[in-house]
C-alpha cells in the first residue's frame, strides 16, 4: 500500500505503527541493556569535559559515590603517575583534540587506599553545526586481569531459568486490526473521544470529550445533528478564511471528507498536543471517527528514538564483541565484532551458526556450556576464527536480560547474548600494570630511605625493606599496628598493648606530637633500642580518604658524621691560627677573597674578607704581571698547581718576598669557579738562597781557577816526569853499558813512581779538561774482544798475586763498535783495578760482555769485595772521593777511576750503573748505544 511504511528484516516486515512501537521499546530496553552489559559503566561528560552523567554500576565497581565524580574532569580523577597506556598523557591529549579513543588503561583510588585499573573507551559528541557537546563512553573494571584467573568451574550456579515477560504492548486501533470495527463498548478499544455519522452526514452518537475538541460548536454536537449545520456554524463563529468566499462549497468539501475517510490513519497537531484520528466505514455505511491523544506517545518516542541513538553510538564505541544468538544461529553482530572477526559488515555473519566464528577445541563451551557462561564471573577463555583463518583469544560470556528486579539468560523467543572480549589487549595492559606494580615495588625496596604509608587513624598499612632494616620488624609483625608505636614519644611498655591498645580503645597516631615536615624524633626498633631519626611526612587525598606517606631516614651514622665534621673543622680552626702560613679562599664567581687572621695581618686589612683588585695593590708593581699570566694558566687548566713567588709590600711589615700556592676547583665543564691555597713568607728564605748563589759562584770561580791550575801544572810536571821515567828505563836496559847490581832495584823504583806520577797527572788532567769542557773523543771502530784481552792481561798479575779469580764471559760474534779506544780501554782498566783491589783474598771477579735485546753493547764487571752503601756509591763517583775502609787503606789511590769511567761512558752517550751491598761486593755495568754498535757487514 502507497500510506503503508515497511520496516524489513530478513525474518518479518512491520508496519509503521510496530515498527514505531518496536523501536521504542529497544531504545527503552535493548541498546540501554546491551551497553550495560559490554561494560562495568557507562559515562558521558559536557564541553568542558566534566563529567555530567555516569551509570549506577560506577558505585557498585569502585566503591564510590556518585556525588564525588560528577563534576570533575577525567585527569583530575585518575592517578597522577599513572603512565601505563596513556603514553605519557596521550589519552587527555585525545580528549582536549576532541579525538575519539579505546581501551585505554589508568586507575582510580578508591576509599580504602587501593587501586582500581579501568580500561576507558569514548568519542566526542557534536551538534548539527559542529558545535562541541562533550564526550560518550564506556568504562570496564579490568583489576581481575592483574590476578591469576579462577577457573570459570569452580563457582558454577544454576541459572534461573524462568521466562522473561513480554514486554509491554500498546494496544493496536481498529485500522491496525485489518479494518474490523470493534464494539464502542470494548474497553480495550474505547477511545478518547469518537463520533458516529450516518451516511447522510447526521451525527448517531457522540463522545463528550469529542464535542470537548470542538468548543466553538460544541453546543450543536449531539445525537440528530446535521454535520452541515455544524460545519456552516463553525465558519460563522470562527471566522473560517477558507469559507468566507464560498462557505456552501467549503461545508460540502468538508462534509465529503467526513463521510469518505481516507484508508488510513492521520496524525494532526492541534492547539499544542498530538492527535491521532482513525476513521472507517461500517457494512451500513455509517461512518466512525476516532481521536485519539498521541502527545505523550509521540514523546515516548521521540525519547526512544533518542536513547537508542545514544546507545546505538556507545555500543559502536564498546570495544568488545557482543551478538545476539537464537537457535545456535547469529542473529545480531555489533560493529567491534565486525571488525574483531575481520569481516566484510555483520551480513556475513548474521544467519550462520556460532560454531563458524569458534575454534573447533572450544565448540563444546558454545553447545553445551550455556549455563557455566551464565554464571562464569570473570568469562570463559576459548578462541575465534577470523575471516581470514587466523585465531585469536576472546573471553566469552552470556549475560543476561533484564526484567524488572529479575535478570534472565534467554529470551522467551530462545534469543541469548553472548558477549566476547579480545583479551590480547587486556593482557598487555595487565602486564604492563604489573610491570608497573613490579618497579614501584623495586623502587620502594631500593631506596635507601624508609618509607611508610599510614592511614588517617595512624594505622602502619605498609613499609619498604629499609623501614624493616631501620627499625627490625618485618613487614608481617608491623603492618596493623599503630605508628606510635615506633616513635619514642609515648610507647606502651606491653608490646600487646602497642600492636592492640587496650581493650575497648582504638590506639590513633598523636600528629601533634610526631607529625610534620623534617622532624627529628627518637625512633624504637623492634629490640628496644633507642636511636634518632628523620621523619618526613606527605598527605595523599583522594576523594573521602587521607593517606599519609612518611619518609624515615637513620640518623645515627649523619650524626656521627656531623661529630666528626664539628672535630675536624676545630683541627681546622686550630691549625689555621697555629700556622704561621696565611690561608686564602677565593670565590670566583663573587670576586670575594677569605683570608685568614694571620694573612689579614700581613696584608694590613681591617677586614677578613677582600676583592681581588685589592689584593692586587699590595703586589710589587714589577711582579704584578708574571702574577697575572701564572694565574691564568692555572684558571685555564695549563697548570695542575698554582705557585709563584712574588714581592708584597705590607703596611705592617715593609716589602716582603712571599710564595703564594693554590688549586681551582671546576665544574662539569671544566671551569673554574674557586681557588684555595696558602700565602707564606719566604724573605729569609729568599736572601739565604741569594747568599748562598753567591757562594756557589764564588765556589765555580775558584774550582775553575784550580781547574786550570792543575791543568797548567800537570803539563809543566810532564816534562820532567817524561825524563826521569826515559832516562829510568834506559837505564835499566843497560843501553849504554852495565848499572852495579846495588842500583838496579833503586833505578827500578824511580821508573815505577815517576809512571805512577805520570798517570796521576794524566787523570786529574782528564778531570779537569772534563770540568771545564775540552775533553774530547777520537772515535774509531775496534774489536771489543781485543780491549778487553789487554784490560785483563793488565790486572791479571796482581789478581793472581792476590788469589783473586778473573772470570771473563763474552758473547760469541760481538761487533765492531765505534769508540775512543784510549778512553774505552782507561775505563775498562779502571773498573777492573778497582774490583781487584777492593776484593779480598779468594774472591771473584767476572766480566761478562754482550748485546742485549735492544741492541745496546753491555760490560759488567761484578767483584766479591767489600761493596758499598748508598752514600759510600755517592762519594766513589766524586772526583778525589775515597770510600773509608781497610782495604782501600792498604791500596792507596787518588779517587778518580770510577768518576772518569762514568764521564768516559756518558760522553759515549751510555749508561754507567752501579749497583752494591756492603758485604757482598759490586757490580757496574756499562751500557753504550746502539748507535755504537756497528753491523760487521758494513765495516
Amino acid at each position: 500500500m502507497a500510506n503503508e511504511t515497511k520496516v524489513r528484516d530478513h525474518r518479518f516486515s512491520l508496519d509503521a505503527g510496530q515498527a514505531g512501537r518496536l523501536e521504542a521499546y529497544l531504545a527503552d530496553h535493548h541498546f540501554p541493556h546491551m551497553s550495560s552489559l559490554l561494560c562495568d559503566w557507562t559515562w558521558e561528560t559536557d564541553d568542558r569535559l566534566e563529567i555530567t552523567f555516569i551509570s549506577e554500576r560506577f558505585s557498585q565497581t569502585c566503591t564510590l559515590l556518585e556525588s564525588t565524580v560528577l563534576g570533575r574532569t577525567l585527569p583530575a580523577l585518575t592517578l597522577a603517575d599513572d603512565k601505563a597506556g596513556l603514553g605519557e598523557g596521550r589519552t587527555f591529549n585525545l580528549l582536549e583534540n576532541l579525538k575519539p579513543f579505546e581501551n585505554v588503561a589508568c586507575s582510580l583510588l578508591d576509599p580504602h587506599g587501593n587501586i582500581v585499573h579501568i580500561a576507558l573507551s569514548g568519542a566526542p559528541r557534536f551538534a548539527d553545526g559542529g558545535i562541541f557537546l562533550g564526550y560518550s563512553g564506556t568504562a570496564c573494571n579490568i583489576t581481575p586481569l592483574l590476578a591469576f584467573r579462577r577457573h570459570y568451574y569452580d563457582e558454577k550456579r544454576s541459572c534461573d531459568e524462568q521466562p522473561a515477560p513480554t514486554p509491554p504492548q500498546i494496544a493496536p486501533s481498529p485500522r491496525d486490526q485489518g479494518g474490523v470495527e470493534a464494539p464502542l463498548s470494548s474497553p480495550a478499544a474505547d477511545p478518547d473521544a469518537f463520533v458516529v455519522y450516518d451516511p447522510h452526514g447526521r451525527i448517531i452518537a457522540a463522545s463528550p470529550q469529542y464535542a470537548a475538541l470542538y468548543p466553538a460548536v460544541r453546543d450543536l454536537i449531539r445525537p440528530g445533528a446535521a454535520l452541515g449545520d455544524i460545519l456552516h456554524a463553525a465558519a460563522r463563529r470562527l471566522h473560517i478564511g477558507a469559507a468566507s468566499e464560498s462557505p456552501e462549497r467549503w461545508v460540502a468539501r468538508k462534509l465529503d471528507e467526513r463521510l469518505r475517510p481516507p484508508s488510513g490513519p492521520q496524525e494532526i497537531f492541534r492547539d499544542g498536543r498530538w492527535w491521532r484520528i482513525s476513521e472507517l466505514v461500517s457494512a451500513d455505511g455509517n461512518v466512525i471517527s476516532m481521536h485519539t491523544d498521541i502527545t505523550e506517545r509521540r514523546k515516548h518516542m521521540q525519547k526512544g528514538r533518542e536513547s537508542g541513538a545514544r546507545y546505538r553510538q556507545l555500543v559502536n564505541l564498546i570495544p568488545d564483541m557482543i551478538c545476539t544468538v537464537r537457535g545456535g544461529n547469529i542473529t545480531w553482530l555489533n560493529p567491534a565484532g565486525v571488525r574483531m572477526l575481520a569481516v566484510g559488515d555483520a551480513g556475513d555473519v548474521v544467519g550462520k551458526p556460532l560454531n563458524h566464528i569458534v575454534h573447533p577445541d572450544y565448540q563444546i563451551v558454545t553447545d553445551n556450556e550455556f549455563e557455566t557462561l551464565s554464571t562464569a564471573r570473570d568469562g570463559v577463555p576459548i578462541k575465534m576464527i577470523r575471516a581470514d583463518g587466523s585465531f585469536f583469544d576472546v573471553e566469552i560470556s552470556l549475560r543476561p536480560y533484564p526484567d524488572g528486579e529479575r535478570r534472565h539468560c534467554e529470551r522467551p523467543d530462545g534469543e541469548v547474548m553472548i558477549m566476547a572480549r579480545d583479551i590480547t589487549v587486556h593482557n598487555h595492559t595487565a602486564r604492563t600494570l604489573l610491570d608497573r606494580e613490579a618497579r614501584l615495588r623495586g623502587i620502594m625496596n631500593a631506596v635507601i630511605a624508609g618509607i611508610i604509608s599510614i592511614d588517617a587513624d595512624g594505622v602502619i598499612l605498609s613499609l619498604n625493606a629499609a623501614a624493616e632494616k631501620i627499625f627490625g620488624y618485618g613487614e608481617y609483625e608491623i603492618v596493623g599496628c599503630p605508628a606510635a608505636q615506633l616513635m619514642a614519644d609515648a610507647p606502651p611498655k606491653d608490646a600487646s598493648k602497642r600492636r592492640r591498645g587496650k581493650k575497648g580503645q582504638t590506639l590513633t597516631l598523636d600528629k601533634t606530637k610526631i607529625m610534620g615536615k623534617n622532624r627529628e624524633l627518637i625512633g624504637i626498633r623492634k629490640d628496644g633500642t633507642r636511636f634518632p631519626l628523620e621523619l618526613t611526612l606527605s598527605e595523599l587525598s583522594r576523594n573521602d580518604s587521607t593517606l599519609l606517606i612518611g619518609v624515615v631516614r637513620d640518623l645515627r651514622a649523619r650524626k656521627q658524621a656531623e661529630k666528626a665534621l664539628r672535630d675536624s673543622e676545630e683541627r681546622y680552626a686550630l691549625a689555621i691560627d697555629g700556622a704561621a702560613e696565611g690561608i686564602w679562599d677565593w670565590n670566583l664567581p663573587e670576586d670575594c677573597v677569605y683570608t685568614s687572621d694571620v694573612l689579614r695581618n700581613m696584608l694590613s686589612y681591617k677586614s677578613n674578607r677582600i676583592k681581588s683588585r685589592s689584593w692586587m695593590k699590595t703586589i710589587h708593581p714589577a711582579d704584578r704581571e708574571r702574577f697575572r699570566r701564572s694565574l691564568l694558566q692555572h684558571l685555564k687548566g695549563k697548570s695542575e698547581i698554582f705557585s709563584i713567588e712574588y714581592r708584597l709590600n705590607s703596611k705592617n711589615m715593609g716589602m716582603r718576598w712571599v710564595r703564594q700556592r693554590g688549586k681551582a676547583l671546576r665544574d662539569e665543564t671544566g671551569r673554574a669557579y674557586r681557588i684555595a691555597g696558602s700565602l707564606s713568607d719566604v724573605t729569609e728564605r729568599v736572601a739565604f738562597q741569594k747568599s748562598l748563589k753567591k757562594a756557589k759562584e764564588t765556589a765555580e770561580v775558584a774550582n775553575r781557577v784550580k781547574s786550570e791550575f792543575l791543568a797548567n801544572m800537570s803539563h809543566e810536571l810532564r816534562t820532567p816526569l817524561n825524563a826521569i821515567i826515559g832516562f829510568s828505563d834506559i837505564m835499566c836496559t843497560g843501553l849504554f853499558g852495565k848499572i852495579d847490581a846495588r842500583y838496579q832495584d833503586y833505578i827500578q823504583s824511580i821508573h815505577d813512581s815517576g809512571a805512577h806520577l805520570l798517570g796521576l797527572i794524566n787523570d786529574i788532567l782528564d778531570v779537569s779538561r772534563i770540568e771545564v769542557g775540552k775533553l774530547e773523543l777520537n772515535d774509531d771502530i775496534i774489536a771489543p774482544l781485543d780491549a778487553i784481552d789487554a784490560a785483563v792481561g793488565l790486572v791479571r798479575p796482581d789478581a793472581d798475586a792476590a788469589k783473586i779469580a778473573l772470570v771473563v764471559h763474552i758473547e760469541d760474534g760481538l761487533p765492531p763498535i765505534r769508540v775512543d779506544a784510549r778512553r774505552f780501554r782507561q775505563i775498562l782498566l779502571n773498573l777492573l783495578s778497582n774490583a781487584v783491589k777492593f776484593t779480598a783474598e779468594g774472591g771473584r771477579v767476572t766480566l761478562t760482555a754482550a748485546i742485549d735485546r735492544t741492541g745496546a753493547f753491555v760490560i759488567s764487571i761484578a767483584d766479591t769485595g767489600i761493596g758499598m752503601s748508598s752514600d759510600e756509591i755517592n762519594l766513589s763517583i766524586t772526583p778525589f772521593g775515597q770510600v773509608d775502609s781497610t782495604l782501600s787503606r792498604k791500596y792507596e789511590g787518588t779517587g778518580l777511576g770510577l768518576p772518569l769511567a762514568k764521564n768516559f761512558v756518558e760522553m759515549h752517550g751510555g749508561r754507567f750503573l752501579l749497583d752494591s751491598t756492603p758485604g757482598q761486593g759490586t757490580n757496574v755495568t756499562i751500557m753504550l748505544p746502539t748507535e755504537r754498535v756497528i753491523d760487521p757487514q758494513k765495516v
